[in-house]
């Protein structure tokens, strides 16, 4: 029996496999297409037909039983939560576009103590009708998880009690952070990505809610960003795109190599050794770790960082 020929569409591009037969099985195809995109079998979604439909069936089915034949088109979609990362990933220099040749951007945010949770309203809320979420609301909200929850929110995890955190975080001197981005994560049921410049590593907060979207946060230590989707930079800030499918590769990707380039600038804060200031007693410190144990034994938290 003659080799086959099959177009397969993913995150790498589109390549011609011409090793397979019609009697070859779905196992094998899996194997062929799991190669190309450089990921594991288990991770990979395939769809075919116009809507795309999944290709579902069992392992050992031929080809030719799926109705795959000569010519098909195959569409790879991977799901990240079955991605074996592997551990020294080569990253590329520069982005791969998308299909429509659109590439990752960063939508620069005021610092202004209020970076995270303008970062959120903009990705999530600019586009609705009426929008006039502020980020004191988003501190609001959280300050009543915070004194609504029983135990995941408790006195170790805040490092302070909840009513005191609660008071805390509604100040707008005082950053938001991991705890903040799990809250916000599950009021709009998206997923939120946080990509750290310094360290390359991005935290999933949300991903076991029911939902296929997801946006992502650049950090740099200090202050956040927003990634969007767009022709360039240059373009009008109408034509971002904040919020992506779980599955969309070309976004996350890009996101990491947007911050593999921006750390090579050294864009990032190095929280073990820059100079922070108390803003209520003016005393500096060097480093995160001095500035947060000078707040708890001192109930000061408006921090700022002096520039050298």
């Amino acid at each position: 029996m003659s080799a086959i020929q099959l177009r397969i569409r993913g995150p790498k591009g589109q390549k011609v496999v011409s090793t397979l037969r019609n009697d070859s099985t779905f196992i094998n195809l899996k194997e062929q297409i799991a190669l190309l995109n450089e990921t594991n079998q288990e991770s990979l979604v395939l769809k075919m037909g116009f809507p795309p439909q999944i290709v579902t069936g069992q392992d050992s089915q031929t080809l030719e039983q799926l109705g795959i034949s000569s010519g098909s088109t195959i569409i790879a979609e991977i799901d990240l939560k079955k991605v074996q990362v592997p551990i020294n990933k080569e990253l590329p220099n520069q982005q791969v576009p998308n299909q429509e040749g659109l590439v990752m951007i960063r939508k620069v945010i005021p610092a202004d103590n209020n970076c995270l949770f303008s970062s959120v309203i903009y990705a999530l809320e600019r586009n609705k009708p009426q929008q006039s979420t502020k980020p004191i609301d988003l501190r609001k909200y959280i300050a009543n998880v915070i004194l609504k929850s029983d135990s995941e929110y408790n006195e170790v995890v805040l490092e302070k009690s909840k009513s005191e955190y609660a008071t805390w975080i509604q100040q707008e001197t005082s950053w938001g952070g991991a705890i903040e981005v799990k809250i916000l994560s599950e009021k709009y049921n998206v997923e939120m990505v946080v990509i750290n410049i310094q360290t390359g590593k991005a935290e999933h907060f949300g991903q076991d809610l029911k939902t296929n979207d997801r946006i992502f946060l650049l950090y740099d230590g200090i202050h956040y960003d927003i990634l969007c989707r767009n022709i360039s930079e240059d373009m009008p800030e109408e034509y971002n795109v904040c919020v992506f499918e779980k599955n969309d590769m070309y976004a996350y990707e890009g996101c990491l190599v947007l911050a593999k380039q921006f750390k090579e600038k050294k864009q990032f804060t190095d929280v073990s050794t820059f100079t922070l200031q108390c803003g209520i007693c003016l005393q500096g410190f060097k480093g995160q770790a001095e500035a947060l144990k000078h707040g708890q034994s001192t109930g000061h938290m408006n921090f700022q960082e002096v520039k050298k």
